[in-house]
């Protein structure tokens, strides 16, 4: 059973065979900066001992940006050494990762808020342009079925976006009505450029 432990990331050995051969894009290094510098490493990176070595089997990126946040220590997980399951671990950990949702992100922002915390700081603490920030709380604005549209993977522009939400908020507007193409099991995607577009909502909500 892996062990939490305290040690200097600087004491900490890269894994000759981490399946990561191409580095990720400076500025996701960047971001991984900005965010351990402003709440810290939230996943301990895991490691192994091997002769008194620790060697990195998950997180290369993340004890990296730690030295360059000139933390003295970081938690690690202690895993006992299993060749047969290391590298699995190491391509599952670069492998299978995958980014949240827009609309799962403002949800999260949403939730933030109510727990008090600032823009700014959600900002901050999430990597994220604080102009990002306030176009994702727009969806707040939206109807539930556009927003499982756009879950599933339909996302309309921030123009679009924001003649959605504009549109939505004047008086005698619906745009519920079109609710109905918009199915998250539909193989075709939304239109986002009619939805958005004011003349096409007039049209839709005189038929």
């Amino acid at each position: 059973m892996a062990e939490l432990h305290r040690v200097d990331p600087r004491s900490l050995v890269p894994n000759p065979d981490n399946p990561r051969r191409t580095p990720v894009p400076p500025a996701m290094d960047d971001q991984l900066l900005a965010s351990i510098k402003t709440i810290g490493i939230i996943q301990p990176p895991i490691v192994t001992d091997k002769d008194g070595t620790l060697i990195i089997l998950a997180g290369n990126r993340r004890v990296a940006q730690a030295i360059r946040a000139e933390l003295s220590d970081i938690d690690v997980l202690v895993a006992e050494p299993d060749e047969a399951h290391d590298l699995m671990r190491s391509v599952s950990e670069n492998l299978i990762r995958a980014s949240m949702n827009s609309v799962d992100i403002w949800r999260a922002i949403d939730t933030l808020e109510k727990q008090s915390w600032t823009e700014q700081a959600i900002a901050d603490a999430l990597t994220l342009p604080p102009r990002t920030v306030r176009r994702l709380k727009l969806l707040a604005h939206l109807h539930p079925p556009m927003l499982e549209v756009m879950a599933a993977g339909s996302m309309p522009n921030e123009d679009q976006l924001r003649t959605i939400v504009r549109n939505r908020r004047k008086p005698g507007r619906n745009t519920a009505r079109r609710k109905d193409t918009m199915s998250p099991g539909s193989n075709s995607r939304v239109p986002w450029q009619s939805v958005g577009c004011p003349t096409a909502l007039r049209s839709s909500m005189m038929t």
